[in-house]
């Protein structure tokens, strides 16, 4: 059995019993009215020959205000196993797009040494800026995000030195981690 197409393909296989004079080991065969054949169906996935390959091209497109249109050629490859040929167009309106879906999720309080202070406190800075710039930033996150950024800072502050310097652990040597 060879297939013809790609996809799903349904598989019958019957069986049935028929009356015979011939002894089944020590008994006689007795078929009975219902239920002599029994038949099962399964779907089988037909699958393309050969190894799958997938190719990625990117556009990016700067409307200004205005509809813009775009025109694609897709090259298949020579030796493309006929009806095997898949493609799926993806457009984000966003270029950091889904990577970037709740984004207010990742506002942390920052705690810890100067040095995890800083580098919790730092993020919630870009987030706000990002999710400001794209007209994103609602009211509940622009004050979850001061909030953070209030304390942050107030915490950095007991890691600055006499001199202006900041230490990882208080008052020690000054870095710049």
């Amino acid at each position: 059995m060879a297939p013809s197409v790609l996809g799903v393909l349904n598989v019958s296989v019957s069986a049935a019993a028929v009356q015979s004079h011939a002894a089944c080991g020590n008994g006689v065969v007795n078929v009975p009215e219902r239920g002599r054949v029994d038949t099962v169906t399964r779907g089988l996935l037909v699958k393309a020959e050969g190894t799958e390959k997938s190719h990625t091209y990117n556009w990016l497109l700067c409307p200004t205000g205005e509809a813009l249109t775009e025109e694609v050629e897709v090259q298949l490859p020579q030796n493309v196993v006929a009806g095997s040929a898949r493609i799926s167009l993806s457009v984000l309106g966003d270029i950091l797009g889904r990577a970037l879906n709740n984004l207010d999720g990742l506002l942390q309080m920052p705690y810890g040494c100067g040095e995890q202070n800083m580098a919790l406190l730092s993020p919630n800075i870009y987030i706000l800026e990002y999710l400001r710039n794209t007209n994103q930033l609602t009211p509940a996150i622009l004050d979850k995000a001061t909030k953070f950024l209030t304390s942050g800072y107030q915490r950095q502050l007991n890691y600055k030195n006499a001199d202006g310097a900041y230490s990882t652990f208080g008052q020690g040597l000054g870095n710049t981690w």
